[in-house]
């Protein structure tokens, strides 16, 4: 009985680099907003891009590659309070001027004189109720 082929998995990745998905997030309000997915604070300053995890996006946006963005808008609404009387007028202006979008990245190899440099990290304010 012959060999079974090798896996299509270990041929591929020395022919296809590996991708990863992030989503972009752009807040063209003129104030901030916050959100927080798996204990990490997410701040969408205003007019400034922001890319997120896509299962942070899934999360606070109701992100998915095939969501629309009235879907997205559902889930926003229910999840920040916008489907509430104060804020049901206001709302869907303050949406439109959400920019979504997702961006696929290629990882690659990190040379031997780059791996001792720290990766640039921007880190937010970090907002706390907590008392010392």
């Amino acid at each position: 009985m012959p060999n079974p082929p090798m896996p299509v998995l270990d041929r591929d990745i020395n022919e296809r680099p590996l991708r990863h998905t992030l989503v972009k997030v752009t807040n063209n309000n003129d104030f901030p907003l916050s959100d927080m997915y798996d204990s990490v604070p997410y701040i969408f300053e205003p007019h400034k891009e922001l890319k997120v995890p896509a299962e942070a996006a899934n999360h606070i946006f109701g992100w998915t590659e095939s969501a629309t963005h009235a879907q997205m808008f559902q889930h926003v609404q229910r999840r920040w309070g916008w489907n509430t009387p104060q804020w049901r007028d206001k709302a869907p202006r303050f949406w439109e001027k959400f920019k979504i979008q997702s961006a696929t990245f290629k990882l690659v190899e990190v040379s031997e004189e780059e791996t001792g440099e720290p990766l640039p990290i921007e880190l937010g304010a970090r907002e706390t109720t907590r008392r010392a």
